[in-house]
């Protein structure tokens, strides 16, 4: 492979894929203790001047050989381990080095110079390494260039230059609204300037940290993630490359929330935590100007719910928190909360599998297997009265159509929106002729660089009866493949609020709320902003919903990992996000006796960056030991994009992940997608069956029917702790063959009781301790011992834990 098109494959993973991309942007100051540049070296400014296309113009243009000196300013690892991603400054500018094969593990402050040719990756100009020198290290980085979040959002300028593109900038006194990623992901920052993106990249640890709540300064460089085609000339992103690059400013800061606890139909409870003792004001209403009024919990304490009454069912609502104790005030940007739908609502979830399921493992009801899509997706289109809006990534079914065709010729609302491609749309054309408004992912002024792989189906949200409204997903493409050959699955929920929320990001690629759409307001990929609620309350379980790009879904998938104590299984067509691996990894590793069983469709066997070679020990980041994991071994494509954690654990919390997204980086980055998290024994257990017949006929042996532990325990053999030796979490797994009360304390190297971790009367069945140290102090190392107290005996095991 040439050393271009090695390249090429590499970056096609960047920014949130198994290589995350970093671009820095660097102040325009004298670089002190630089050594003397050589008389070869180029001003770096000169290479961010473009063509009108944003393109490199000469006499800089793509592969022309070039040297540049300077200072690094963004070390080696900061945005990946996995090849070479630093940033260099002269005192002209800054510059992206990049290589896949040369690791020299730049430090920040080592003064270099570069020999490489000038490269392009989506807009971003960047330095193709092929040699270097380190002339000294501990030179004096440059101070950042003051700009404002205009500076950065039009990086552009009209003399075709990008001249703050590579450099190390400071936005001063910004707040942030969206929401904060839990891996690799963007917020939208705000001055008085404007807006502009912050992209949390997740090497960092920025992820991890608690979120501002008021106004802070960030340092950053500025970065391009454009299309893939000219023209570049927006995208532009400052990365901030550690925690230290945030400087909040005085105020209370909120530590949790807020987050909404109580989903009903006229009022909604708001959990806040911050870190001093604060009084709390809630500012509310359906904009933002906050028309409902205000609302407070009267206390001044750490912990405050603040109910928001007075409001209308399944509306989507604006609200701004204002916390203030002895030092100030801080105020979150303004946030989004959905109320729960009418009474009438029923809030019934069906899940339906085209394919066989294994009813053996039915704990509550038979997952309904077999089905036949195209009968009952006729079957809800006849029933639907008033509206229906699809958005689907491929459509070639004649009989669908048809009852579609009826739906409008009857009254219904019908719009419809597809994916720009010319392979299984064959009935698009038939909705046109019958006068039905289509509309694909290239429609208008804002138009998507990634797929419309929605799977979504929204039916009679304009009804005015609550128990109408149905939302469908799931894997299922309107294929007669997909339909009947493939294996897939559909989630339909009955529930007005979701109706409305999923109406609400329809509206935003069809650019309208009516039935013409708008070109100039229509949006698709990239061009969507994170504009709905995630929360909701369906039938009394808690669902949240997702749509790709604009939300952090992978973040909130990632974040429902790492609550898993028992197990994972899943089966997945495509699965490429190493984050979410390494998160997997960490509960299968950490947990003793933890399960990760999962099914991957048989095409990953040759796809090099699957995340299948990793799990089944081989590959750059071999399992050790291997997971429960296999390729299907039947016929169709394995369409699946589901997720199961911890079903049929009623100590732990059930939870199914599915929806249209595979987990890839072109599902976060630029694909049209949706994704479901819902918290339900019942449901996750109809999807275990299905993936108990996928797993089974695949060649896994291991997976066994879940239930209560009946008869006698040996409590020494069902005690296990791990990780051992630990750092910041201890986890304690045990079986309870007699109810009773059960007791499970950690004492420290001096014999003291250092943390009761459990003490209840509990029923036969298996159960998860997690223990980590209060306000975030580590232990002292030392030989540590967990006791464990049943009505079937006491046992004790040593730990060791490391600082």
């Amino acid at each position: 492979m040439s050393d271009t098109a090695l390249f090429t494959r590499l970056s096609s993973l960047s920014r949130f894929g198994h290589m995350s991309f970093g671009i820095a942007l660097c102040a325009a100051t004298l670089l002190a203790g630089l050594s003397a540049a050589p008389a070869r070296a180029v001003d770096i400014i000169d290479l961010h001047n473009n063509t009108s296309s944003g393109v490199p113009a000469a006499p800089y243009t793509v592969g022309t050989p070039v040297t540049v000196t300077g200072v690094v300013t963004v070390a080696f690892g900061t945005f990946t381990y996995e090849y070479t991603d630093v940033w260099v400054q002269d005192d002209t500018g800054g510059i992206m080095i990049y290589n896949p094969g040369i690791l020299y593990e730049f430090a920040r402050g080592d003064s270099v110079t570069i020999d490489g040719e000038v490269a392009q990756y989506r807009g971003l100009t960047e330095v193709a390494m092929s040699s270097y020198t380190v002339h000294s290290s501990g030179a004096e980085v440059p101070d950042p260039l003051v700009v404002t979040c205009d500076d950065v959002e039009h990086a552009f300028l009209p003399d075709y230059s990008e001249p703050n593109e590579g450099r190390l900038v400071r936005i001063n006194g910004v707040t942030w609204t969206g929401s904060w990623p839990s891996a690799s992901g963007p917020i939208t920052l705000h001055d008085d300037s404007g807006t502009c993106v912050l992209y949390i990249d997740m090497t960092t640890g920025i992820q991890e940290m608690t979120p501002p709540t008021g106004p802070f300064d960030v340092i950053g460089v500025v970065k391009q993630y454009a299309g893939y085609s000219p023209p570049y000339t927006d995208g532009y992103e400052i990365m901030p490359r550690s925690v230290d690059d945030f400087q909040l400013l005085p105020g209370p800061q909120i530590l949790v929330g807020p987050i909404e606890t109580n989903i009903q139909h006229d009022n909604v409870t708001i959990h806040v935590e911050t870190g001093t003792e604060t009084t709390i004001l809630i500012e509310y209403g359906t904009t933002d100007t906050y028309e409902l009024g205000t609302a407070t919990d009267g206390v001044s304490g750490m912990v405050h719910d603040v109910v928001l009454t007075g409001l209308d069912a399944a509306t989507i609502h604006h609200y701004r928190v204002t916390v203030e104790d002895a030092v100030g005030t801080s105020s979150t940007p303004d946030l989004l909360f959905c109320s729960g739908s009418a009474p009438a609502c029923t809030g019934e979830i069906l899940c339906l599998f085209n394919q066989s399921v294994d009813t053996e493992f039915a704990t509550y009801q038979e997952a309904a297997g077999d089905q036949d899509f195209q009968a009952w997706i006729i079957e809800m289109i006849d029933a639907c009265n008033y509206s229906l809006d699809i958005a689907l990534y491929s459509f070639d079914l004649p009989d669908v159509a048809d009852a579609i065709i009826a739906a409008n010729a009857r009254g219904v609302r019908v719009r419809f929106v597809y994916d720009n491609r010319e392979t299984w749309q064959g009935e698009v054309t038939r909705l046109l002729y019958a006068g039905i408004f289509v509309i694909d992912d290239d429609y208008g002024n804002n138009s998507g660089d990634g797929l419309m792989h929605n799977k979504l189906w929204i039916f009679d949200a304009l009804s005015p009866n609550p128990e109408d409204p149905w939302v469908v997903t799931g894997s299922w493409n309107l294929t007669t493949q997909g339909t009947y050959t493939d294996f897939q699955d559909v989630m339909a929920i009955q529930d007005q609020a979701l109706a409305n929320v999923c109406t609400f990001e329809f509206d935003e690629m069809w650019g309208s709320d009516i039935f013409l759409p708008n070109p100039d307001l229509a949006a698709f990929g990239t061009n969507k902003t994170d504009n709905t609620p995630k929360l909701f309350n369906v039938g009394g379980r808690e669902l949240s919903m997702h749509f790709a790009p604009s939300d952090p879904w992978m973040g909130a998938m990632i974040d429902e990992v790492r609550e898993a104590d028992y197990h994972i299984y899943f089966c997945i067509l495509s699965y490429t996000r190493y984050d979410l691996g390494n998160e997997i990894k960490d509960r299968y590793h950490n947990i003793p006796g933890f399960a990760v069983r999962g099914v991957f469709d048989s095409a990953e066997s040759g796809n090099d960056y699957s995340e299948y070679h990793s799990m089944i020990g081989t590959g750059d980041y071999p399992w050790d030991p291997p997971a429960d994991v296999w390729l299907d071994n039947e016929t169709g494509t394995l369409h699946h994009k589901y997720m199961i954690i911890d079903v049929d654990q009623a100590a732990s919390d059930p939870v199914i992940v599915t929806g249209s997204a595979n987990w890839s980086t072109s599902a976060m980055t630029s694909n049209d997608e949706n994704q479901v998290i819902l918290h339900d024994g019942v449901i996750a257990n109809q999807y275990l069956q299905e993936f108990a017949e996928r797993y089974h006929a695949a060649g896994g042996t291991e997976l066994e029917h879940s239930g209560a532990v009946e008869g006698e325990v040996d409590v020494a053999k069902s005690f296990q702790i791990g990780p051992n030796p630990a750092v910041h979490e201890l986890q304690a797994r045990f079986a309870l063959g007699r109810a009773g009360v059960v007791t499970c304390d950690l004492y420290g190297p001096d014999g003291r009781l250092v943390s009761r971790l459990l003490n209840n009367d509990l029923t036969p069945g298996e159960y998860n301790v997690r223990w980590r140290p209060e306000g975030g102090q580590l232990l002292p190392s030392g030989a540590y011992f967990m006791k464990l107290t049943t009505p079937e005996g006491e046992v004790s095991k040593q730990v060791t834990i490391v600082r």
